[in-house]
């Protein structure tokens, strides 16, 4: 992660699942008045080579529904 920038993957996957606006999210539920869903979202890990998916989950809260090495 970049130096000065985001310290932790949690912090990522925060920024990932941010719901806190709540006409333009990051990560969309289709919780009124949006209308459009988040699929999925990726985290790729360049360090450990690892890419972590979240399908139909919120990241922030969520575990990865899928995981492998990349």
């Amino acid at each position: 992660v970049a130096a000065g920038g985001l310290a932790l993957i949690a912090d990522i996957r925060a920024i990932l699942g941010d719901t806190a606006d709540k006409e333009f999210p990051i990560y969309r539920n289709g919780a009124p008045p949006d209308d459009t869903i988040t699929l999925a979202s990726a985290f790729f890990d360049l360090e450990t080579g690892i890419v972590q998916v979240y399908v139909d989950t919120n990241p922030k809260t969520g575990s990865a529904t899928l995981s492998w090495r990349f």
